[in-house]
């Protein structure tokens, strides 16, 4: 279903409807509502400006919060103030505001000045709504701003209009947050771990009765004498080793 822009509607308006219906089982009928609190906090813009930023739904006569909702109505100014802050994140209209008054100075907008950007800039959010509706409307958006604290509403007196004295770091941590790219955005190259070298084999440990025969093969001959071998039998051993092993067998056998 498509939302109307909400008009004439207060902080105190969502203080009240929800304060109310955070202590509610269910759906509650608007009637019932309007006979527990001040019936002109629950009129029926304001009904629907309530829907309109997400904190409650509605069925016909019948409304709840949502559970941002219940959060709002339950929660302490600090809490109210994150809690306003991701609803008008959440309103593509409203943050293009934010941000064209972040990037283009505009540290004092009033109702006009939005107004006016809305109609020249935001036809498809606003659906061409009236000069009037568009002033309402942007009332409604600088209290939505107040309560998130990003500035000051500063209502109409003589020779002003209503307006924002914004909060020039406040604006700018909003604007920037919303923009920064998330952990898991795609455009954000995933870091790759440096390779892991590969473990050197151990260093090969010497072995003492290494033997070289030719110039291209090495053979490693392990010996095993007995303790009580006698003198004469190690060196016959060595004796052998020598003659087949290092020098060789006699050439002159085969006629050379």
């Amino acid at each position: 279903m498509a939302f109307t822009l909400p008009l004439k509607t207060t902080e105190v308006d969502l203080d009240k409807v929800s304060g109310y219906l955070k202590n509610q089982v269910g759906w509650v009928t608007l009637s019932k509502v309007r006979s527990a609190i001040p019936p002109k906090h629950a009129d029926a813009r304001k009904v629907d400006a309530m829907r309109y930023i997400g904190l409650i739904d509605r069925d016909g006569e019948n409304v709840k919060l949502t559970s941002v909702g219940h959060e709002y109505g339950a929660g302490d100014a600090d809490k109210r103030v994150d809690i306003m802050r991701k609803l008008l994140k959440a309103k593509p209209l409203y943050t293009a505001t934010l941000d064209w008054m972040h990037y283009h100075g505009k540290t004092s907008p009033s109702k006009t000045d939005i107004a006016n950007y809305w109609h020249e800039h935001q036809d498809n959010e606003t659906s061409g709504a009236s000069s009037d509706t568009l002033a309402h409307s942007a009332v409604f958006f600088m209290r939505l701003v107040a309560v998130a604290d990003l500035g000051k509403f500063v209502a109409a007196g003589r020779g002003r209009d209503t307006h924002l004295e914004m909060d020039a770091g406040q604006l700018e941590e909003f604007v920037t947050d919303a923009q920064s790219p998330s952990a898991s955005s795609p455009d954000q190259p995933e870091e790759v771990p440096a390779p892991i070298a590969p473990t050197p084999p151990p260093p090969t440990q010497p072995v003492p009765s290494a033997v070289s025969v030719g110039t291209s093969l090495n053979v490693n001959l392990e010996i095993h004498i007995a303790a009580d071998a006698k003198p004469a039998t190690v060196e016959e051993i060595f004796k052998n080793m020598r003659k087949h092993l290092i020098d060789g067998p006699d050439s002159s056998a085969d006629g050379g």
